[in-house]
């Protein structure tokens, strides 16, 4: 592809004109507010953050610390020095994110240059990077802090990894910076596998040893992964799923990430896993699956023929796509958008690539590149106030699954949690006419009207939550409260003590108080 002459232009501008559109885009970021999607435990109702100090080091690195499923001690530092600088308002969380993604953007646009694409290629791999709609994600939602910082930090250990020829010490350095990606998300553990397909790519001799000491960081890494997975019961396979459908739902995962990187229409925060008809899975989940095999087959023939391109594209993808493809379901949705930050890299080099092969005067051939910023660019900026509150989030799911009782519940938490009774009690009984044994919904409606001193309401709601699901600590508590209030004593006694066995405090508290045992 001809290009301008760029060769006497600083390096920082080409830095500049990556960042400007991604900084314009994100600007609007800067004023939204946290979302009630596991921010609450990250963020705002965490204690663990308002701390920055021994204690906070000694909390955060204990193993004994897993929040959602998740240890990732550095991301919870970031959280907690965030909220020594910028209080409880979510503008400097927002704002760390958007500079992690940034140095993320900066680094992608070097990453080019490594693979010996033009300085404007590299800058458009840069801003593509940057703008696709499936990264808001990763970047908006400030749970996400975890995804942008580990990946700014891998691709820091990759590209020291490309220069390490350039000083001794490059080596070590790429070490450290895996250390500080690794945690702060146990995904990063795909970087070994990469370095060595690196150097494939590039032709240099493959010398084990020296990927030895980023096995051993990742095998460590990964072992902890699985045993906050395990901790918080996040490793399971999803009921009325066997195992044979969960290949086929990680198969056709595969392609629709490919597909969303061209075309990211009707995005959403959360993706449902299919419906089973007759006990089957859609054919197109099995197409899916076979597709993904056939791609896979591709990949090692590409390898073994030497296509250096084709093989680096694919593997790359897969590789890092693969621990997110819920080949071992991890959580209700079948795919996100925050899976592709990451394994997007090699897809969009492989899209420059592409261009690069179509028939176009080289004086303009620059300027197909800008036909996907553009694309990508406009569907950003509409998708990007989805993101501005709970309120927002939600309603743009529910409107696209309308029979999700779990959107429906948020929602209703959020009204709930804002003191607007009267639109979360609505909600809630959506959330009840969608999944009858839906355990937190009863508890939250048996709440409202706890609040609104409609004891006999509440009592049955609070009694619906502990028979759909057991235990329930916090149900538990207030259903033997509320018979309290009712004058209901030795129910009460019971419901409280069962509460209190299962590790409730206010319960725990109040039979101590009453010189009650449990």
């Amino acid at each position: 592809m001809k290009t301008i002459n760029t060769q006497n232009i600083p390096i920082y501008v080409y830095w500049i004109i990556v960042i400007l559109p991604i900084v314009i885009l994100y600007l609007p970021a800067l004023q939204y507010d946290f979302v009630n999607w596991d921010d609450p435990y990250y963020v705002y109702k965490n204690e663990g953050i308002k701390q920055f100090n021994s204690k906070t080091l000694k909390h955060f690195f204990s193993l004994k610390t897993i929040i959602m499923g998740n240890w990732h001690p550095l991301t919870m530092l970031s959280l907690a020095l965030d909220y020594q600088l910028f209080g409880k308002t979510a503008f400097g969380f927002h704002l760390t994110n958007i500079i992690l993604h940034l140095i993320s953007c900066i680094l992608i646009f070097q990453l080019g240059r490594a693979f010996k694409l033009s300085e404007i290629q590299s800058v458009f791999l840069g801003i593509w990077f940057g703008i696709h709609p499936l990264h808001l994600e990763s970047v908006v939602w400030v749970t996400e802090r975890k995804d942008v910082l580990f990946t700014a930090a891998w691709l820091g250990a990759w590209y020291v990894w490309w220069k390490q020829d350039h000083h001794k010490y490059y080596y070590y350095i790429a070490i450290l910076l895996f250390i500080i990606s690794v945690l702060s998300k146990a995904m990063a553990v795909s970087l070994p596998v990469i370095l060595i397909l690196t150097d494939f790519y590039r032709g240099k001799p493959i010398k084990l040893v020296r990927y030895i000491p980023f096995f051993i960081i990742a095998l460590i890494a990964g072992g902890i992964g699985i045993y906050a997975q395990q901790t918080a019961e996040a490793l399971s396979y999803r009921t009325g799923y066997t195992w044979t459908d969960n290949f086929a739902i990680a198969g056709s995962g595969v392609w629709w990430y490919m597909y969303k990187m061209l075309l990211p229409l009707e995005q959403s925060a959360f993706y449902p896993y299919p419906l089973k008809e007759s006990g089957m899975l859609p054919g197109l989940y099995w197409a899916g699956f076979i597709g993904a095999a056939v791609l896979l087959a591709l990949t090692i023939w590409a390898g073994i023929k030497k296509n250096f391109q084709l093989f680096f594209v694919a593997a790359f993808f897969l590789i890092t796509v693969f621990p997110v493809i819920q080949l071992i379901p991890l959580g209700n949705a079948r795919v996100a958008d925050r899976y592709f930050y990451l394994s997007s890299f090699s897809l969009l080099l492989g899209f420059i690539w592409i261009i690069n092969r179509i028939p176009f005067p080289q004086k303009y051939s620059w300027s197909l590149l800008l036909i996907p910023t553009m694309v990508w660019g406009y569907l950003a900026f509409e998708r990007i106030p989805v993101w501005k509150n709970g309120e927002t989030l939600w309603l743009n799911v529910i409107d696209q699954y309308p029979d999700q009782s779990f959107a429906w519940n948020n929602l209703g938490t959020l009204y709930f949690e804002d003191g607007a009774f009267d639109k979360a009690i609505p909600v809630y009984l959506k959330v009840l006419s969608l999944d009858t044994g839906y355990a937190d919904g009863y508890n939250n409606l048996g709440t409202i009207y706890a609040t609104r001193k409609n004891y006999p309401e509440a009592i049955f709601h609070f009694t619906q939550a502990v028979k759909y699901k057991s235990p329930y600590p916090a149900a538990e508590f207030n259903l033997g409260y509320a018979l309290n209030l009712v004058g209901k004593t030795d129910s009460a006694i019971v419901w409280l003590k069962q509460a209190a066995t299962h590790g409730h405090p206010q319960a725990q508290q109040l039979l101590t108080q009453n010189k009650l045992t449990w």
